[in-house]
């Protein structure tokens, strides 16, 4: 019998949760036999991949260093009407970083954001709001 790998999909934004087992490649090996995605979109959010393909590229490592992820995943909504349009445009509000580049002792920024996707952004906002209102009390959330 060949070795099987436990694949584990959790969407970030609602919890729900995908998980097959997939065969080891020949002569591979791997010490827990599992791997698992926190951060992947379920059918009902797959749209939104397509905000963060065009948005993150650039920014932040990853949803633990995100401004806009740490704008709602936790206790509070910390996002404004004006971010929630900003967004629904397909644009990070939050963006955090961006790159740079030093030619002839001046700095310029390169944005590496492919061209913003509205729709997506749409479903993000509408993520969002459905998130918050499930997790934060009510009084927090005014968006």
């Amino acid at each position: 019998m060949s070795k099987q790998l436990e694949v584990s999909l959790y969407c970030g934004l609602c919890g729900e949760r995908h998980e097959q087992k997939i065969p080891m490649p020949n002569e591979w090996d791997s010490r827990y036999r599992s791997v698992s995605d926190e951060h992947a979109f379920c059918p009902k959010h797959a749209t939104i991949s397509a905000f963060a393909d065009s948005q993150c590229p650039g920014c932040v490592g990853g949803w633990g260093d995100c401004g806009l992820w740490q704008s709602f995943a936790y206790r509070e909504l910390k996002l404004t009407a004006s971010d929630f349009r900003v967004m629904e445009a397909g644009i990070c509000p939050k963006r955090t970083n961006g790159t740079m580049m030093v030619e002839r002792g001046k700095v310029s920024d390169i944005d590496l954001r492919d061209p913003p996707v509205a729709e997506a952004g749409k479903s993000l906002a509408q993520a969002i709001r459905e998130y918050s209102a499930k997790h934060h009390k009510a009084d927090a959330f005014a968006v």
